[in-house]
């Protein structure tokens, strides 16, 4: 008994340490906000303004990641960490929908040091600056 246990914890360690993450694809328009967040994925913040100072309100925002993943982090070590995306989106008031126009997955720094505090604070677009 204590073999099988052995050997189904290695399989599964194994299975879980061999997983690769990769950002998802974003759809490019959409008619609201949760068009644009993918499954798995939740918006963490969000901030609403004018960008390209056409009058309209546009959106940025920031989605994460539901579940912990393991990484490594900028000194090589695997940390867990909640993977985050800055995405802009500029409203087409005449088709009443939102267009991709910037997706960053590095923009937003990830807490991958489990000694220090999350890096992210907030979002906000104050007269038109991101």
């Amino acid at each position: 008994m204590r073999h099988v246990l052995i050997i189904i914890l290695t399989i599964f360690i194994g299975v879980c340490h061999g997983q690769n993450f990769s950002y998802p694809s974003i759809l490019v328009t959409g008619q609201n906000i949760p068009d644009f967040v993918p499954a798995g994925w939740t918006v963490l913040d969000s901030a609403y303004g004018d960008l390209n100072k056409d009058g309209v309100t546009d959106a940025a925002i920031v989605i994460q990641h539901k579940d912990s993943i393991s990484m490594a982090n900028s000194v090589g070590d695997t940390v867990l960490t909640q993977p985050r995306m800055l995405l802009i989106l500029f409203r087409n008031a005449a088709h009443n929908s939102f267009a991709l126009v910037e997706q960053s997955n590095t923009f937003i720094l990830r807490h991958d040091n489990p000694a220090m505090e999350d890096p992210y604070l907030e979002l906000a677009i104050n007269k038109g600056i991101l």
